[in-house]
């Protein structure tokens, strides 16, 4: 008798885990998929942007022209980049400089005037691109700046001799997942790392 009762416990007890392991099991069938897919469409997404950057540098070359990848950071409108040019060679201004230019600049439209005009360029993207629900550009590093931009609008230059304005773009979902892109100032070449890389770590290479 106390056999065969200790054999019902250890069999319902079985029965539980049974229960429960078939409940994970049709979670993981449920979930497994959409996670597969989300992180699919943000690889996507990260290769697309590189494979951008380097046709806006061939196009600066190929059309004398200072191309700029515009990108806004704005987590209630999303994360979205496009692209902008302006004929020949323009000057991009450092922090310093453009500090002491708009000291210097009484009006907006004194400010506006001083500065290079961009318009958008189809040529090589025909609208701005949106990254997918819950991927985010996490911040932008340039080599002439002190502080990454975590926010806004932040810019980065293709000029026509072939020059690239030195940037690392980090991408990341904000939980695990991190991406980088870092643009070599010289060649232009842009390298695609899955995991974050600060552009310190890259000059100490």
């Amino acid at each position: 008798m106390q056999l065969t009762l200790r054999t019902r416990i250890a069999g319902f007890t079985l029965i539980e885990v049974m229960v429960v392991m078939a409940i994970i099991g049709g979670i993981l069938v449920v979930l497994a998929p959409r996670l597969v897919d989300k992180k699919s469409k943000m690889k996507d997404a990260v290769r697309e942007l590189t494979t951008l950057t380097r046709e806006i540098h061939n196009a600066a070359r190929l059309f004398n022209s200072t191309y700029r990848l515009v990108v806004r950071m704005d987590d209630k409108k999303g994360h979205t980049y496009t692209v902008e040019s302006t004929p020949g060679n323009a000057t991009v201004l450092s922090e310093e400089q453009e500090e002491e230019l708009d000291k210097g600049l009484s009006t907006d439209q004194d400010k506006a005037q001083s500065k290079n005009e961009f318009s958008e360029d189809p040529r090589v993207l025909k609208k701005a691109v949106q990254l997918p629900s819950g991927f985010y550009i996490g911040e932008i590093e340039y080599g002439n700046r002190s502080e990454p931009m975590t926010e806004g609008v932040a810019y980065i230059h293709f000029f026509p001799q072939g020059l690239t304005e030195e940037a690392v773009i980090h991408l990341t979902d904000r939980k695990t997942l991190n991406w980088t892109i870092a643009l070599h100032p010289i060649t232009g070449r842009a390298n695609l790392f899955e995991r974050r890389v600060t552009l310190r770590e890259l000059r100490e290479q």
